[in-house]
């Protein structure tokens, strides 16, 4: 997540809306996925595409009315 931060300050955006945005999708993917399931998103040899479109679901739905 520091990472995802330091690239969106780099890009223009506030440290604090960049942190506020990028917390929200990181709980969101905790409260819903498990370890497994998150390690095969952070994958170095692929993801499913279907793990991928579920994961990005959810982070929108979650994060949406927080922006």
């Amino acid at each position: 997540m520091d990472q995802c931060v330091q690239v969106a300050t780099a890009q223009s955006v506030d440290a604090k809306t960049a942190d506020k945005r990028y917390r929200c999708g990181a709980d969101a993917l905790e409260k819903n996925f498990t370890t497994k399931e998150l390690e095969d998103l952070d994958s170095k040899d692929g993801v499913d595409a279907k793990l991928m479109m579920h994961a990005q679901v959810t982070v929108t739905q979650a994060c949406s009315a927080k922006r």
